[in-house]
């Protein structure tokens, strides 16, 4: 999925876990990904890294030295969200900006790292912080911090519905990771959601119907369904 499907940025992952002395090879990889990634969008289209928490604190500078050339719309955890006070040392030898917040959960968990002035980007996920009340706060403190609104979404399409929610009423969100299809599998029944959220792969409009926008109608295997509205 490039430019022409409506895409402005994308996000990779950015290496399997290194040990806390690795191999510079795995290093060495990780920049040829990056660099065959921005050689196929060229340079005016957005990169993000996300790194899981899997990278520690010995590695980390020289795998960030490694990728600083290719112009990253932001790295994801570079370290593990328990070790944010080390972020103080990357920010300042790195232009790159940072993004963390998955594995936070709740305004008190950011309030450390919006105070520490080292993250640009935070990305709480509203299965995972509170929903939306919580998250409204926690947007609310990281403007007074001029730090920027990323909503960490892969859960599915409720989820997403509910980051989207966010996003329209902030107004200040930078670019959300999204998957094509709101359609899944699971535990033997088919579960498919039809939304009113209008937009194409690349972009979505504002929802223009109560709540959250979606329907959902699960079919279990006797043949037997149910629907709901999704508030």
């Amino acid at each position: 999925m490039t430019a022409a499907h409506g895409f402005t940025a994308l996000k990779m992952n950015g290496t399997e876990e290194l040990q806390y002395i690795d191999s510079f090879a795995k290093i060495d990889r990780v920049a040829k990904n990056v660099a065959a990634a921005r050689a196929a969008v060229g340079n005016d289209f957005g990169i993000a890294v996300d790194f899981h928490g899997r990278v520690h604190r010995p590695m980390v500078k020289p795998l960030l030295r490694e990728l600083e050339p290719y112009r990253l719309m932001f790295v994801e955890e570079p370290v593990h969200s328990e070790h944010a006070d080390l972020l103080k040392d990357i920010a300042s030898q790195f232009s790159i900006p940072i993004a963390l917040g998955e594995r936070l959960y709740s305004r008190w968990g950011f309030k450390h790292v919006l105070q520490s002035g080292h993250v640009d980007i935070i990305q709480p996920d509203p299965s995972h912080a509170g929903g939306i009340t919580e998250i409204r706060k926690i947007t609310a403190m990281a403007e007074c911090y001029n730090v920027a609104l990323a909503p960490h979404c892969p859960l599915g399409p409720i989820a997403l519905a509910a980051c989207l929610q966010l996003n329209a009423e902030r107004g200040r969100p930078i670019r959300r990771p999204q998957t094509a299809k709101f359609h899944q599998k699971e535990n033997g029944h088919d579960s498919s959601l039809s939304s009113s959220i209008q937009g194409n792969l690349g972009a979505f409009c504002g929802n223009q119907h109560p709540v959250l926008g979606l329907q959902s109608i699960q079919r279990w295997p006797s043949h037997q369904h149910s629907e709901w509205a999704l508030g």
